[in-house]
């Protein structure tokens, strides 16, 4: 049964509280590390990098996060998260589902969706794959000072 989500424009309390989330192993590579708090801060409040966060509400808490960002070659990059202590409670899909919604509809994006997900983050992969997305490649980005091999991903639905 799909539960009701809120979902709206990040603002600063929020954002703190989102940077403060911890991730047990092996999932720490999600976590900011103090040194990059106040630039990631930034990142969020002054949209710097043009991309556009928000904050996903379940049953009036903060339980996730929604990014989007417009790409050169058109597509439009998303990204989520679920709080810790919420993740791997088989709630994953319905968030997916439900960014790719938000997309679609108060964004008013009709183009192609891609996101990247750390390479041994498999229970997500896992999740983006029932959610229609398939493998485009792979990319080394450099996060918080550690080089990372992330998975490109596209959405691949039967109609738009």
């Amino acid at each position: 049964m799909s539960q009701v989500y809120r979902v709206k424009k990040m603002n600063r309390q929020e954002a703190q509280t989102y940077l403060h989330w911890r991730y047990p192993a092996p999932y720490e590579f999600y976590n900011t590390p103090v040194p990059y708090y106040e630039e990631s801060l930034a990142e969020i409040m002054d949209n710097q990098a043009g991309e556009l966060f928000f904050a996903v509400y379940l049953a009036e808490e903060f339980y996730g996060i929604f990014s989007y960002q417009l790409l050169e070659d058109g597509r439009m990059e998303i990204g989520l998260g679920i709080r810790p202590e919420d993740c791997g409670k088989g709630q994953g899909l319905e968030m997916t589902e439900k960014a790719i919604a938000f997309a679609r509809k108060h964004l008013d994006f009709q183009g192609t969706l891609c996101l990247r997900v750390a390479d041994f983050n498999l229970r997500a992969i896992k999740v983006y794959e029932r959610a229609g997305f398939v493998k485009t490649g792979e990319v080394l980005a450099l996060c918080f000072n550690e080089v990372v091999n992330f998975i490109q991903m596209e959405l691949v639905e039967e109609t738009r």
